[in-house]
């Protein structure tokens, strides 16, 4: 396994483009969050909701698309022969370079966070819910959401037979996580259910926890601070279980996560298995 990890890691960073493009995505991220996003970020509830969402969504795009062609470009690479490697070997050290590529990015974007603080002046939370750092809280949920739709592209690409065919995928994955993520529809039955294989809805669960959103004030609270408190209390967000700030809750989320992306892992043993087969075929 570790001599095809040291091929394939000259493989990757022979390719310039592809780590320049792999680096600027989650810096992208961080300056929309930090400029857009960020203003009201941890002053209220709704800011914080989205901004937190935005954060999500990048970082399943970033992990999908980091791998989504993987192997289908191998399999038509003149330089590997996947017919002689052991699937296990080739899937694991493919595995390990994403990984290490995922942590990268996942440090820049939880950056975020500290170029918030810096810019606004808006008070994280003191400390994490497991952890007392909230910012290593933040990355653990960052790199944990990224990793599993890394794995999640490195399945797909083990599915399908060309470029084209996961290009024209990902988009469709994209829009699933974003319907079914739980944020902007209320869900009911069948939905509800398929709900729960999105890697947004625990991703969203998980970063919005450690931002402890059931604790911030809507908008219209801040608005009206004048007002009575019965009146306030009208106005009054309800705090929702999906962000429960507590050590069992948010330790069920990370689990979750990382579940998804051991089972995405060993389908794509199972997918480059059957390509080995078919390529001696």
């Amino acid at each position: 396994m570790l001599n095809q990890l040291n091929l394939y890691a000259h493989m990757w960073f022979g390719r310039k483009k592809t780590v320049l493009l792999s680096l600027l995505f989650p810096v992208a991220t961080m300056a929309v969050v930090v400029w857009i996003a960020g203003k009201n970020m941890f002053v209220n509830f709704e800011d914080t909701k989205s901004a937190s969402f935005i954060i999500v969504c990048a970082a399943i795009w970033c992990g999908l698309f980091n791998s989504i062609q993987t192997i289908v470009s191998d399999r038509h690479d003149t330089v590997l022969d996947l017919r002689s490697t052991n699937a296990f070997c080739y899937a694991g050290a493919r595995a390990i370079l994403q990984t290490g590529l995922v942590l990268v990015q996942s440090l820049i974007i939880t950056l975020s966070y500290t170029l918030v603080k810096l810019n606004y002046g808006h008070d994280l939370p003191k400390s994490g819910i497991i952890f007392g750092s909230v910012w290593f809280e933040f990355f653990v949920s960052i790199f944990l959401i990224m990793w599993s739709s890394d794995m999640m592209g490195l399945m797909v690409s083990g599915l399908v037979k060309d470029k084209s065919a996961a290009n024209t995928l990902a988009p469709y994955i994209l829009i699933f996580e974003l319907i079914f993520s739980g944020l902007f529809f209320d869900m009911s039955g069948l939905a509800d259910k398929f709900s729960y294989l999105m890697i947004s809805r625990w991703g969203m669960q998980a970063v919005g926890s450690t931002s402890r959103l059931n604790s911030l004030e809507s908008k219209l609270q801040l608005e009206h601070s004048h007002l009575l408190p019965e009146v306030i209390k009208l106005v009054k967000h309800k705090p929702e279980a999906a962000y429960k700030a507590t050590a069992a809750h948010l330790q069920q989320t990370w689990l979750i996560l990382f579940a998804f992306g051991l089972a995405f892992f060993l389908v794509t043993l199972l997918l480059v298995s059957r390509i080995k087969k078919a390529a001696k075929a």
